[in-house]
């Protein structure tokens, strides 16, 4: 197995890069805004794993911990994150579990926290944000 160190929260953890490899995508760097290239990081859901997958809790944990990790590696001062839902099939849903896991993790840091905005559609997105500047998943682009 491919193993990568990382620090959450003060305690050092290892990621399984293998089990995570074909999830991958679901995290990505979407391109810059403003004047001072500022970074979009775009979190697709349609790519993450399938809930009847055997080690599927075993994946997610560290698919979350992958995802905490590249968002540290990602987020500068200013920056906007867009999750995209709405390409997501049904069998690639996130348990609640998983889904308050990332929500409790998000919540102890309130400059994330406050970034947060809801859309409904990519033409609703380009009302906050230059969608020609955001590299938007080949799944959720059609």
């Amino acid at each position: 197995r491919r193993w990568r160190r990382s620090k959450m929260g003060g305690d050092e953890c290892l990621i399984d890069m293998l089990a995570v490899e074909p999830y991958r995508m679901c995290i990505s760097h979407g391109g810059y805004y403003g004047d001072g290239l500022n970074a979009i990081i775009v979190f697709a859901a349609c790519y993450l794993p399938p809930r009847n997958l055997p080690n599927y809790v075993y994946v997610m944990d560290h698919l979350f911990l992958y995802i905490m990790n590249t968002l540290e590696l990602l987020v500068t001062d200013e920056y906007k994150l867009i999750y995209f839902h709405g390409t997501l099939q049904h069998s690639n849903l996130p348990t609640n579990a998983w889904l308050k896991k990332c929500y409790q993790a998000i919540d102890r840091n309130s400059k994330f926290s406050k970034k947060l905005t809801y859309v409904k559609s990519l033409y609703d997105l380009s009302r906050h944000i230059t969608t020609n500047d955001v590299m938007i998943p080949e799944d959720v682009n059609r």
